[in-house]
């Protein structure tokens, strides 16, 4: 035993593989993404309502979307409320964050109380959560129902629902 070789390995094949792994659930991402962003591209140059038929029917108009689109006042007033919207909104966020920041840097009578009232909302969604897996998971959840219609036998394994 003491004498038993290592079974040399190319250099850097694990690194290689490591990096596919990576890059595996991108490609998998692409490839459920890219059909729809080619259809919608499809869409954008070509006039079709669901009305006209079959949309490989349908007439090709380029740019002119596009143009139609960029010329329209009322697209720029919406572009606008957009902006003054989002604006708005992320500078009243960030200042009604630090003023209830900077309120409860220091103790005061009924800190506890306000800080027991902002952490409540963060842990209602681990138990909306468990809840819910606890619902999958029960001896007449779906997901023994699913596996007694695959497996045509009576399922009725609670050991997932248990801790």
């Amino acid at each position: 035993m003491a004498n038993a070789q290592a079974i040399p390995r190319k250099a850097g094949r694990g690194l290689l593989a490591f990096k596919w792994t990576l890059l595996g659930p991108f490609f998998g991402l692409l490839l459920f993404i890219l059909p729809a962003f080619l259809l919608q591209l499809y869409f954008s140059f070509h006039s079709w309502t669901i009305y006209l038929g079959s949309w490989w029917d349908a007439e090709f108009v380029g740019l002119g979307v596009f143009r139609d689109v960029l010329g329209d006042s009322r697209f720029w007033w919406s572009v606008l409320r957009s902006l003054i919207f989002a604006s708005l909104s992320t500078l009243g966020c960030f200042v009604a964050g630090f003023a209830l920041a900077l309120a409860m840097h220091r103790p005061f009578r009924g800190h506890s109380l306000l800080y027991a009232v902002f952490i409540l909302p963060m842990l209602t969604v681990p138990v909306v959560v468990a809840y819910t897996f606890e619902m999958l998971l029960f001896q007449r959840g779906p997901i023994n129902g699913i596996l007694i219609t695959i497996l045509n036998t009576n399922v009725t394994d609670t050991r997932l629902a248990q801790p």
